[in-house]
């Protein structure tokens, strides 16, 4: 049987996800809520990979969405909960046809990195502020 870990996370992160969500759908128009979809990942299963195309010349929105992403990442490390964070190799490390280069990074929280890495496997979380 595996350990529950219990982080507590600040209304503030929670806010912030919400806010920083608004501002990317007005922006684009539509309802993505991209942020809140990751924290939800990272809540349920101890990590999320988040993606973004790095462009010449513009701000791609999945790189936008990353911006907002590492804000969200601050306010967890001022609140004790400091993410582990592991960049992903892409063996499509070149320009796409659209421009750009296509990146990503592994965020994990700490007892599920060592859990991962200990018995291939994650552990299972309770999220003591679930999202919407």
């Amino acid at each position: 049987m595996q350990a529950i870990t219990t982080y507590y996370i600040p209304g503030s992160v929670l806010s912030a996800i919400e806010a920083a969500d608004a501002k990317i759908n007005a922006g684009l128009g539509y309802t993505s809520n991209t942020l809140a979809g990751w924290w939800a990942t990272l809540t349920k299963t101890g990590s999320v990979e988040v993606g973004w195309r790095e462009c010449c010349g513009t701000t791609h929105m999945t790189a936008k969405h990353r911006a907002e992403w590492l804000k969200i990442v601050k306010k967890l490390e001022k609140g004790g909960v400091r993410l582990l964070v592991e960049r992903v190799k892409h063996k499509n490390g070149y320009a796409t046809n659209n421009g750009g280069f296509w990146n990503s990074e592994i965020f994990r929280l700490p007892s599920a990195a060592s859990t991962s890495s200990a018995q291939g496997a994650t552990k299972s979380m309770e999220n003591p502020c679930p999202t919407q």
